[in-house]
């Protein structure tokens, strides 16, 4: 018996259903629409699929959510893991654009405990508290992350063994509420590379305006970090982690106390062919850069 884990309230959301049984695969398709046509059966709500998840789910090990094109509403928690079978898990758009807006404080998605996950072609909005735990690769990739008003972090990165951002966006994200909220946030041993990443108007009230990490391996390469804000390293701060950077752009970020840009504590840093531009410590206790 499997357990598929989807918890929702007040979804304007429909499935389109099938499996793949030969393969272990289960594909669900999401509409935004409350009048979907379905050419097969079954067509389920969220909660009515979360009801019925052991008649319609085998011993699937893959799995893929296709948001199709539209507007969606997220006012719960998507969680999947390795507990109810997958190894692998995708979630993805369809072609064109697709937006999720969390309505509430508890709407984000939680992925643990699986070999493989990707989130792709996304727009999540004001969607905070997404985490990834204990997964051996994750990968997101054309996929913004914006709004996130002190809901927690944008993105949650615990023990991932390979991880890896590219052309996505993180903007206008405001973690205001405790030291422990930032936008990205990898630690506790996740070796992460972000590339061709744009960072834009993020504030943490506490350090790393755009990333936080801790206890972990992290890779910048070809990003631009500009008009983030924090009490100390606007753009960044690394505790207790190996940092590369490399043709990177950081502009007019801002800090309270520390420099603007980026503050290392009891990390190793290596940085080449990167651009530093106008950021500033406004305490004035430690230079912009």
């Amino acid at each position: 018996m499997s357990c598929f884990s989807i918890r929702f309230s007040n979804l304007l959301l429909f499935l389109l259903v099938y499996a793949d049984s030969a393969n272990s695969q289960a594909h669900y398709y999401i509409t935004p629409s409350l009048s979907v046509h379905c050419p097969g059966d079954p067509c389920l709500t969220l909660p009515q699929l979360a009801a019925n998840s052991t008649s319609y789910l085998g011993n699937e090990t893959n799995i893929s959510l296709f948001f199709l094109p539209g507007n969606h509403s997220l006012d719960g928690e998507l969680s999947l893991s390795h507990a109810d079978n997958f190894s692998m898990i995708r979630v993805i758009g369809g072609n064109g654009t697709v937006f999720v807006e969390c309505g509430s404080q508890s709407g984000r998605f939680n992925i643990s405990e699986t070999t493989f996950a990707v989130v792709k072609d996304l727009h999540f909005v004001g969607c905070g508290g997404n985490r990834v735990s204990q997964v051996e690769q994750f990968i997101v990739e054309d996929t913004i992350f914006e709004g996130v008003e002190g809901r927690g972090t944008a993105l949650v990165l615990n023990q991932v063994t390979d991880a890896s951002i590219a052309r996505s966006s993180f903007l206008s994200n405001v973690h205001a509420s405790t030291f422990e909220h930032h936008t990205i946030s990898p630690y506790a041993g996740t070796q992460m590379v972000l590339k061709y990443l744009y960072l834009d108007r993020n504030l943490s009230l506490a350090v790393g305006g755009a990333l936080y990490t801790a206890f972990s391996n992290v890779s910048i390469v070809s990003s631009k970090f500009t008009d983030n804000r924090a009490e100390i390293g606007g753009a960044l701060f690394a505790h207790n982690s190996s940092l590369h950077v490399v043709g990177s752009t950081y502009s007019h970020n801002k800090a309270t106390f520390a420099p603007g840009a980026m503050i290392t504590s009891e990390s190793s840093i290596s940085i080449k062919n990167n651009s530093f531009c106008g950021n500033i410590a406004t305490g004035r206790v430690i230079g912009g850069a």
